[in-house]
């Protein structure tokens, strides 16, 4: 009856290492956030071959990117309209 719980504890044991492996095979990834009391903001999104995308979103408002070794981009947020205020936070996971 020890053999079972021989390979109970092993297949835990592996378990644990997959799950590990897993939580840190994926990469970094970084949140950006806009929050405030404005009603939406203006984000423009530049990648590393300087691409630009432009667009209106509703606050609050978040997106996330896996950030490999050498990757640059940028990120503004602007006030669309005249009352209120926006605010940006960068989260590195």
């Amino acid at each position: 009856m020890k053999y079972p719980t021989r390979y109970y504890f092993i297949s835990l044991a592996i378990v644990i290492v997959m799950l590990l492996l897993a939580a840190c095979g994926g990469g970094n990834q970084l949140i950006y956030q806009v929050v405030g009391t404005a009603g939406e903001a203006e984000v423009t999104y530049t990648d590393e071959d300087d691409n630009s995308q432009t667009e209106t979103v509703t606050l609050p408002w978040e997106t996330s990117f896996d950030v490999g070794s050498s990757a640059k981009f940028s990120l503004i947020a602007e006030n669309t309209g005249e009352q209120g205020d926006i605010s940006c936070a960068v989260l590195l996971n």
